[in-house]
């Protein structure tokens, strides 16, 4: 027992010895301006990281409201108001979500994109088109349709073209809401 109580006494000193001292930066193989706190990039990030969560609850909001204005959609000739309500208020989600991505302020040091953001922004190439084409084509054949005409040519395609755009949504949601 006396052998234990020395082996710890001396750990004890030798720790204390060497707490005292402490370590520097220079002990570990930094300089002091390697690790100096730049404020405007710590307040960048925290801005952008703030933003694309922003975009993300508010891309999945979107989704859910576009989901639910693809299962009013019918083949009337006139669209039904839920339909209307629940595609306006989805597009007005989706452009609200994508502003928080494109404002989101970016990184003085270029880093390019990798993993699943690579195809989340290849996707947003096709569902944002599409998501800006198809609602506006909507509107225009429903115009029609309470005018008594028929749509033609791109006013009858609203439908796939923005089917079109909600999966490329959907998938980039999905790239960045599941680990692959």
């Amino acid at each position: 027992m006396k052998r234990l109580n020395l082996i710890i006494a001396l750990l004890s000193l030798s720790f204390n010895s060497f707490a005292a001292e402490g370590l520097s930066l220079d002990d570990l193989g930094f300089n002091a301006s390697d690790v100096k706190v730049d404020k405007a990039l710590t307040e960048k990030l925290e801005k952008r990281n703030w933003m694309l969560k922003a975009h993300q609850y508010t891309a999945l909001g979107a989704l859910a409201l576009m989901s639910g204005a693809i299962l009013t959609a019918g083949e009337h000739k006139q669209a039904k108001d839920s339909h209307v309500a629940l595609g306006i208020a989805g597009a007005t989600a989706y452009y609200t979500a994508a502003s928080f991505a494109f404002l989101a302020p970016e990184l003085d040091e270029k880093t390019p994109a990798r993993g699943m953001t690579v195809w989340h922004r290849r996707l947003a190439w096709i569902h944002f088109p599409a998501l800006l084409i198809g609602p506006t084509l909507g509107y225009l054949a429903n115009q029609k349709y309470k005018k008594g005409q028929e749509p033609t040519g791109m006013l009858k395609n609203h439908a796939a073209i923005t089917t079109i755009g909600f999966i490329a949504f959907a998938a980039s949601a999905l790239t960045m809401t599941i680990e692959f």
